[in-house]
């Protein structure tokens, strides 16, 4: 076991600086139904475009939210992961850390509601014309 502030004593206040605590966060994980069993039917460049195609219309729905709080953590294969109450673009352009009214509960479910309504008008991969569904 190696203790990294007896090697670097100033390390504890850098990375006390790299800390935050937030009052009020909401995560979400929005998760393909059956996109095991696709992804086996079809070729790995279609399960790309799939994701792509899907995925950047979950990013411009949090993009057209993110002054409310709203923030893509990120994509783990098939899940989309984002936020509400974390963080949010400065006017310089920089993430800074959202102090916005409102409930991050409340507006992460806003979201939600709109990704379930791409998701129903997307069409699933291999799957006879069904629709996305998310869990």
């Amino acid at each position: 076991h190696t203790d990294l502030a007896s090697r670097d004593p100033g390390l504890p206040k850098l990375l006390g600086g790299m800390g935050r605590h937030h009052e009020n966060v909401t995560v979400m994980f929005a998760d393909i139904k059956n996109f095991t069993a696709m992804s086996r039917a079809i070729s790995s460049v279609e399960v790309m475009h799939f994701l792509n195609t899907l995925f950047s219309q979950f990013d411009d729905l949090v993009d057209s939210m993110e002054h409310l709080g709203l923030y893509k953590v990120e994509t783990i294969g098939d899940c989309y992961m984002c936020a509400a109450g974390l963080l949010t673009r400065g006017e310089d352009g920089a993430m800074v850390m959202w102090d916005g009214d409102g409930s991050p509960v409340h507006h992460l479910f806003t979201l939600a509601r709109e990704m379930l309504e791409v998701a129903r008008t997307t069409e699933m991969p291999a799957s006879g014309g069904q629709p996305v569904v998310l869990r």
